[in-house]
């Protein structure tokens, strides 16, 4: 039997949703509720943590305060000269720049951007499938 959620108020609870943050688990935020259906934790998420998590403030203070850890660690979005978009990782320690997995379609041609050879091949799966799933021909860049 469903139950309603707090934020829309519809009768669209189920087993298995993930649990509300009420302050965000990137904080360090313990505070749950099961009564948020996923559509709405996915919309909050989207639409109210994340732009408060990349406040400059925030980050700052996060790098400064935060006890570590990998969800803990704040990022920023950065992009290098060949604007290839970038998480810097401002935690404690030295920055980083990881590139952020993408995929650019320019016709039947795809650019694909990952941080490392594991995640590239992730990414080169996704276009096969897509690609077979669409009833063309895929053909591996590797061995054209």
């Amino acid at each position: 039997m469903a139950r309603r959620c707090w934020y829309c108020g519809l009768e669209k609870l189920r087993v298995g949703d993930p649990p509300e943050h009420i302050i965000p688990d990137a904080m360090g935020g313990t505070l749950k509720t099961d009564r948020v259906c996923r559509d709405c934790n996915h919309r909050a998420g989207r639409e109210i943590d994340a732009p408060f998590m990349r406040d400059w403030l925030i980050a700052t203070d996060r790098a400064l305060h935060s006890p570590g850890g990998h969800r803990m660690q704040p990022r920023v979005d950065a992009a290098l000269e060949d604007g290839t978009v970038v998480d810097l990782s401002t935690g404690k320690g030295p920055w980083r720049a990881t590139v952020r997995a993408s995929l650019e379609w320019e016709g039947d041609t795809v650019r694909i951007r990952a941080s490392d050879r594991a995640e590239y091949d992730k990414l080169l799966d996704r276009v096969r499938r897509d690609v077979e799933a669409q009833g063309r021909e895929f053909v591996d860049p590797g061995l054209a």
